[in-house]
């Protein structure tokens, strides 16, 4: 059975909920992520899960696994990733799959997510810098001000890592590590993840995504 995503399993474990990195995936090509499916999907799911009109996106379609077809082919994805996580984190006990429609040349701010993620893109290049801040002090602050409800950093990482994405390719991004995206033309990317949810006063609470 081909495999949907081909991760470097040292790497992953050393890196899992540490360290980006990145892997690759077969999901181009795939039927349910045409233009045809995905515009079916949208007209499918409730308004609540349609989000338009962001600056950095055309659109995001959100928990696209309260459709059948997407929730088999995101446990499909997921269950590869299983294995390798075991129990770590409390384990892979909640999964969701977004899908972002990129708007070209355009950029997703600065941002942590409460998640571990896979990005992966589907059609069109886009870069993703991933990074942290020197200063822990500074981090702290940055993932505080992200759970108190703010979308956004409101400053970059320090050294950011750079993943020149192509289609085919994709990146891990563990919990509150500060990301931010460049779109250079049209794209769609699914980013689906095993994630643990992470309070700054609680457990970890595993989740997901995907990204076009």
């Amino acid at each position: 059975m081909t495999r949907l995503l081909e991760i470097d399993v040292p790497k992953f474990e050393d890196s899992f909920a540490e360290r980006s990195m990145g892997v690759t995936h077969g999901l181009c090509g795939h039927e349910e992520l045409s233009v045809e499916a995905v515009a079916d999907l949208a007209d499918a799911l409730p308004a609540s899960s349609v989000e338009h009109n962001r600056s950095d996106v055309a659109a995001v379609l959100k928990n696209i696994e309260h459709q059948p077809v997407y929730r088999r082919l995101l446990d499909e994805l997921l269950d590869e990733v299983v294995p390798l996580v075991k129990g770590d984190e409390g384990g892979m006990n909640l999964r969701e799959g977004f899908i972002f429609l990129s708007a070209p040349n355009s950029a997703t701010p600065a941002h942590t997510d409460h998640e571990h993620n896979f990005l992966l893109q589907v059609r069109s290049p886009k870069r993703m810098y991933v990074g942290s801040f020197r200063d822990p002090l500074a981090e702290q602050l940055q993932i505080e001000r992200m759970y108190a409800g703010h979308r956004n950093m409101d400053q970059l990482p320090d050294d950011p890592i750079l993943y020149d994405l192509s289609p085919g390719e994709g990146v891990y991004v563990p919990p509150c590590a500060p990301h931010y995206v460049q779109t250079l033309a049209r794209s769609r990317s699914r980013s689906p993840s095993p994630s643990a949810r992470r309070s700054p006063r609680g457990p970890p609470t595993c989740t997901r995504s995907i990204a076009t």
